[in-house]
């Protein structure tokens, strides 16, 4: 989405950004630093001062693309497929979207995938915080296993004629 301000008075860029969206500091650097903004339309890569006579372009990328996979939801949990290169909490995280998604919810992290990592991640709801405690340490004793669908324990009688 292209969107156009026109700053009144003398101010920062990543002030006026973060007055006329609904952006957070390091979504604010990441798309100036992206050269996602153009000034009088010359493209910027650094936070300016504007005299308050400039037009200022931010392209700022359509949420409706960010949706989220949700794999299994009921009353206290909900597992969601995580996408490489994004975190799991934090700013412009999963937990972030999940909740622009469903406003009316709170989500947990039960676990956590490293950043370039796809799979599940397991969420428990607000009323499921008991499961959160004891899922969270079944997590850190390492109980639950790990199954890769490419290295199966038994030979698929397909694969091997």
């Amino acid at each position: 989405m292209l969107k156009q301000i026109i700053p009144k008075n003398k101010t920062r860029l990543s002030e006026l950004i973060r007055e006329q969206t609904d952006l957070g500091h390091f979504q604010i650097q990441k798309i100036i630093s992206g050269k996602s903004v153009k000034i009088n339309g010359q493209r910027v890569n650094q936070d300016v001062v504007l005299k308050g006579d400039e037009t200022v372009y931010i392209y700022i990328k359509d949420r409706e693309k960010d949706k989220i996979d949700i794999v299994y939801q009921d009353k206290n949990v909900i597992a969601v497929n995580k996408p490489a290169g994004m975190e799991v909490t934090g700013e412009d995280s999963l937990a972030e979207k999940l909740e622009l998604q469903h406003e009316d919810m709170k989500f947990f992290p039960v676990h956590r995938l490293d950043r370039n990592t796809t799979g599940l991640v397991i969420f428990a709801l607000s009323a499921g915080l008991m499961f959160l405690r004891r899922s969270s340490k079944r997590f850190s004793l390492r109980t639950p296993k790990k199954v890769s669908p490419l290295f199966p324990k038994q030979p698929n009688p397909v694969m091997c004629r």
